[in-house]
This record gives C-alpha cells, structure tokens and sequence, in this order.
C-alpha cells in the first residue's frame, strides 16, 4: 500500500499524477537523506516518480507550486485536481 501523490502549479493551472511515493516525508540531515534514497529504493519505480517530480518543477520553477497526496485537505479555491477550477493533467503518465 502506499499513498498517491501529486504536484500542482496553480499559476498554470496543471496537476501532475506522481502516483505512489510510498513514504513521503522531510529529511533533517544528509545521513538522513542518505537513508530515505535507500528505504525508497526499495519501493520499484521510484526513480520515475522523482523524475516526474523534479522535471515537473524544473518546467514550473518561480510558479505558485503545492505537492500533495490523495488524503490533503483543500479550500475550494485550491483544489488543483483534474476537472475542478479548471485544472488538467499534464499527461498520461500512468497508461
């Protein structure tokens, strides 16, 4: 099991499906980045999902950009999901 991600710029109104990252969460040091790549290898594709996340930023970098998984808790102004305020998926990564 695992939680399904998503990044969203709100300036271009586009959503990205990253699906499941299996562990999302902040790191505090470089032995603790170190340990989180090796804990997330373990997880097959993950590697794909970072680089629909990095070059997902790199494409909106200085833009109005949230990360957020299936269970986030949106204003409705704010939900940048496929259909609702005019957001759409950049692609079908997922097919």
């Amino acid at each position: 099991m695992g939680t399904i991600y998503y990044v969203a710029c709100k300036d271009c109104k586009v959503t990205r499906d990253l699906d499941k990252f299996y562990a999302a969460r902040p790191i505090e040091s470089s032995s603790d980045a170190i340990q989180y790549s090796k804990d997330l290898a373990e997880h097959g594709g993950l590697a794909f999902r970072a680089a629909l996340l990095v070059s997902f930023m790199a494409e909106h970098q200085d833009h109005d950009c949230v990360f957020f998984d299936e269970h986030s808790r949106w204003g409705e102004e704010l939900i940048p999901i496929e259909g609702v305020n005019d957001f759409v998926f950049d692609g079908e990564w997922w097919k």
